[in-house]
């Protein structure tokens, strides 16, 4: 599987990576990368893991190098070209060893699935408008 990692400039930051990979570009899941997908029942059961980087604690925005164990979540996202799409996220769960920082592990996330959230934004986004919009109605 091919991933295109591509260097852009920030100027809030001096240098951010962005992966644009096959699960950024069809799922609009930027910052994940897709490992598998199988063909369940016409269900698109897509495995993905966080792309390559140094995970930052959301406590006391340390970096952190101590990999605790891998947590599997199953997100629920919208279809992809009208298939229902079922996501398998492998993240993992960090240690933060910095001194003074109440939150002992964290795991990785990614903006459109942040922690705790069992739904991708795009879902949300549209399940939002389908009720502002009477549901179809």
């Amino acid at each position: 599987m091919d991933h295109f990692y591509c260097l852009r400039r920030n100027r809030k930051k001096r240098r951010t990576w962005h992966e644009d990979t096959v699960a950024s570009r069809l799922l609009g899941l930027f910052g994940l990368i897709a490992t598998d997908v199988d063909d369940v029942d016409g269900v698109w059961v897509v495995h993905v893991v966080t792309a390559p980087g140094r995970p930052v604690c959301p406590g006391c925005r340390m970096h952190s190098a101590s990999p605790k164990c891998w947590v599997v979540i199953s997100p629920r996202d919208l279809p992809a070209g009208g298939v229902p799409v079922r996501l398998v996220w492998h993240k993992r769960r960090w240690y933060c060893r910095s001194a003074g920082c109440r939150r002992v592990s964290f795991t990785e996330a990614v903006p459109q699935v942040p922690p705790r959230i069992r739904i991708t934004s795009r879902l949300r986004t549209a399940a939002g408008l389908a009720v502002r919009d009477g549901g179809g109605r």
